[in-house]
């Protein structure tokens, strides 16, 4: 199942060169900003289902420098077991606080083919439809870097 996170350059290199250790942090049994329910010295990593969830995302994030929108794709049974809401600062007044999707996977379960796609945000502005666009134009890139590779190992009797 697709699920998608905001990431630092610093992040992305960790998750692409498996280390899972150094991501994440270990959070309190229960916190008041999401419903997950977190085990004690276990660190934690957290993903968002919808992309249409950006926009209150790049509010909670804030600007730290360029962030980078990445998707993955994990499966449905790791992603049941973790899921849960977080709760955000709404926009207006209307309402006290925004849900959204969300699922507190530890870093233990992780593993690096799940990284689909990755997408540079850099104005903190990008919208889903243009993330999507750039997350799916990642997704055709890979694809033909791996079948160019695999063709090369292949003349090369590699395979």
């Amino acid at each position: 199942m697709e699920v998608y996170r905001y990431l630092t350059m610093d992040e992305i290199l960790d998750y692409v060169n498996g280390r899972f250790d150094q991501m994440g942090r270990v959070f309190t049994e229960k916190a008041a900003c999401n419903s997950h329910r977190y085990k004690p010295d276990q660190k934690y990593v957290h993903f968002f289902k919808n992309l249409r969830d950006l926009e209150t995302l790049q509010r909670f994030k804030g600007r730290k420098g360029d962030m980078l929108i990445a998707k993955f794709d994990i499966p449905f049974t790791t992603l049941v077991r973790h899921m849960g809401v977080g709760y955000y600062d709404a926009k207006g007044y209307d309402v006290d606080h925004e849900t959204i999707r969300e699922f507190a996977i530890p870093t233990t379960k992780l593993k690096q083919s799940y990284l689909v796609a990755v997408a540079k945000d850099k104005d903190g502005l990008l919208t889903p439809e243009k993330a999507e666009e750039m997350l799916d134009r990642f997704v055709v890139m890979l694809r033909e870097h791996r079948a160019k590779k695999a063709a090369e190992a292949r003349e090369r009797g590699e395979e």
